[in-house]
């Protein structure tokens, strides 16, 4: 073999290597396994797209079977906002999430988290001006859906109703045109119901009706009616809902927190019967607050009954003034316009 054939084989090799060094991204199947040393090229709302050698073509993996997708490049302004966030330095998040380039892989993972991050400090038309951006600028994101989800909820908060309706029902059609996974069209089902002021029964419809074919979703439906039945007084069968919510494996995060928040104010209200277990609802609620801090709506809930739990609680041997006032206080700063701000205000 010449030395020209063998330098040409070195380079070949060499080459080989770097291509391996580089496409060192990981795909997370929904069933456990894993693809492994893959470059990633797109995650949109149908499918991801990567390359994965020896096969020279792009490979499409749909969307509703991967878990996530674990990048082996991130940049640090995405690693510096993640964590950021995490904290509650929203605007130390938002300015390090603006330095990943629109280049990146990651760039529409920077811009959704910014707007959650508006979101989350209550700035609400910032947070829409930001998912606005997302989606026209990525349009076909994976967090499209996400993001007109968000968008609606956060015109809710503002009581913008009607605009909020227009939105959830685009999701709804969107579903169907674009192609998004399926739960979605039944999420916006489930919001607008909420919208509406549907009732118990109309919630309990709806669980029957979505249990095989959006069970996630039905789910959230019986969370709903056993709010209504604590508000209503009937704790143990309202604690029956909850209980079941823990129970099944359909149950979101979302769902699951709320189920926590439910079983805390169940156990506190029920002192009106004497009945009250003060220690088991302040868990339940603490629950909520440290095993699931994405359930956004359940949070104000279980903020509220937390630092509720502590106050009752509190005795001349346990100061705990300074837990439940900081749990009030949070639930006003960071959820000002709920009904459990409104109740916290009133505890301070």
């Amino acid at each position: 073999m010449g030395c020209s054939t063998i330098r040409a084989a070195v380079l070949a090799i060499a080459a080989l290597a770097v291509v391996n060094a580089a496409t060192a991204d990981t795909i997370h199947l929904k069933s456990g396994s894993t693809l492994d040393n893959v470059d990633v090229k797109k995650e949109t709302y149908k499918e991801v797209v990567y390359r994965q050698r020896p096969i020279p073509n792009d490979i499409t993996r749909d969307l509703s079977e991967v878990a996530r997708v674990e990048y082996d490049r991130v940049p640090s302004g995405y690693n510096e906002g993640v964590e950021a966030m995490k904290v509650g330095s929203f605007d130390e998040a938002i300015a390090a999430l603006k330095d990943v380039n629109d280049r990146s892989p990651l760039y529409q993972y920077a811009l959704y988290r910014i707007a959650e991050s508006h979101r989350s400090a209550g700035r609400s038309d910032e947070a829409i001006a930001a998912y606005d951006k997302l989606m026209s600028e990525v349009s076909d994101s994976k967090f499209y859906p996400e993001s007109l989800a968000a968008k609606a909820a956060t015109l809710s908060v503002q009581k913008k109703t009607a605009e909020a309706k227009k939105i959830y029902q685009q999701l709804e059609r969107d579903t169907k045109s674009k192609g998004f996974d399926s739960s979605w069209e039944y999420e916006a089902k489930f919001r607008i119901a909420l919208l509406e002021g549907k009732g118990r029964r109309d919630f309990e419809n709806m669980a029957r009706d979505f249990e095989r074919k959006a069970p996630s979703i039905a789910a959230k439906a019986r969370l709903q009616v056993g709010y209504v039945l604590a508000e209503e007084g009937s704790y143990p069968e309202a604690i029956r809902y909850f209980e079941g919510i823990l129970a099944s494996k359909d149950a979101t995060g979302d769902a699951r927190g709320g189920a926590w928040a439910g079983l805390a104010q169940c156990h506190i209200r029920k002192d009106q019967a004497g009945e009250a277990d003060f220690k088991n609802a302040t868990y339940a609620a603490l629950r909520t607050v440290i095993l699931y801090p994405d359930a956004r709506e359940a949070m104000p809930r279980a903020l509220y009954f937390a630092g509720r739990g502590f106050e009752l609680m509190r005795t001349p041997n346990t100061p705990w003034k300074r837990r439940y006032t900081t749990l009030y206080d949070q639930v006003i700063r960071e959820y000002g316009a709920t009904e459990w701000a409104d109740l916290a205000r009133k505890r301070r």
